[in-house]
This record gives C-alpha cells, structure tokens and sequence, in this order.
C-alpha cells in the first residue's frame, strides 16, 4: 500500500510539505491552492505544472503522510526485540501521539471514509493494510488463540483510537486517558493494550 515518492523533487516536496501545514491551519475542507502556494513559497503555476489539480495534490499528500504512518507502524510490530504486548503498545502510542501533534491531517486521512464511506481513499487504506498487518503478527505469535478473536478484539482497540483521534473530547475520560502530553497518550496506550489481551482471555 505504500507509496513511492522517491522520484520527487525539491519543490514538490515542498509543496507536499506546505499542503500538510495548511491542512493543519484551515482544516482540509478549507485548504486552497492559493494558501498552499503562500505557505511553500511557490507560485501558483508550479503547482498546477507538479500536481494538475488540487485534488492531485491532496491526493498525493494524504498517500505520502499515510504511507509514512504505515512504515513507522509496521516497524514497531515487526520488532522482535521486545514483547508482542510492548509493540502493541508502541503502536497505540505511536497513533494517539501522532494524532495529538498532527489533528487535522490525522482526520483528513479518515475524512472521506467516515464522511463519505469511501473506504477506497489513502488514509482508509492505509489504516487497512496497517491494521492486516498487525493482525498477521499478532495471529502467528499467538497460535493458541482463534484468529477470529484476535481479528474483533484487534478491531476493537484500533477503533477505540481511531475515534479518540477524530472527537477527543465526546466522552469525559478520565484525566490520565484523555489526549493532551505524552505521559497521558502512554496511559492510554498502555490501557487499551491491557484491554486487548483481557479480550482475548
């Protein structure tokens, strides 16, 4: 599922990396080709010659910033060094505090699949293929347990931080749980890893 953008060059990094920042700043609803280009310091033409359109260009942002969360994921699950129950908690971490520094383009990559349905786009692929490959980890180190269970319950923990990102403040958790420095993301982290291998007792 991951993207290769070797190949760009310079400016169109750059304007990859402004798009970024204006989805953070105005939300994606709000970004403008015009507000990308201010914030890359390009003009409007190298943009439309790199991209054609803004849809393009969201489109190869949103699969760049996706395919970096899956790599960074996938790492963490594939590291024998430490306990399957420490990568998964790693992973949650990872998510929770990604999610906390970058809120708009952690939503956008949810965007369409919660708005629209369309499970098609970058960021529900990505989280598809993040979430099939953990679950292949997590199904070959525990044999013993049915893949079925470990398919809902793995589902269920993912949801759970998946919606913590895109409302943080619908249901009063408690203090320690409840997004806002790292120290609280680890709680979290470290809670729901907790509640995913009780689920599967």
């Amino acid at each position: 599922m991951t993207e290769d953008f070797s190949n760009i060059n310079e400016t169109q990094r750059l304007i990859i990396e402004a798009t970024v920042a204006c989805i953070e700043k105005y939300g994606i609803e709000n970004v403008t080709i015009r507000r990308i280009a201010e914030e890359a310091q390009v003009n409007i033409a190298s943009i439309n010659y790199y991209f054609r359109s803004k849809a393009n260009l969201m489109d190869a942002t949103l699969r760049l910033t996706i395919g970096h969360m899956l790599e960074d994921a996938l790492a963490v699950i594939d590291n024998q060094d430490i306990s399957l129950q420490e990568r998964l908690e790693e992973v949650l971490f990872y998510i929770v505090e990604g999610a906390t520094r970058f809120p708009q383009i952690s939503t956008a990559h949810l965007y369409d699949a919660v708005v629209s349905k369309n499970y098609d786009s970058p960021g529900a692929g990505g989280v598809r293929a993040m979430f099939e490959g953990m679950l292949a980890k997590v199904i070959e180190e525990l044999p013993q347990k049915s893949e079925e269970q470990i398919r809902f319950a793995l589902a269920q923990t993912l949801q759970a931080c998946f919606f913590l990102m895109l409302a943080p403040g619908l249901l009063k958790l408690p203090a320690q749980y409840h997004p806002g420095d790292a120290r609280r993301h680890r709680d979290f982290a470290r809670q729901s890893t907790r509640m995913f291998f009780a689920a599967l007792e």
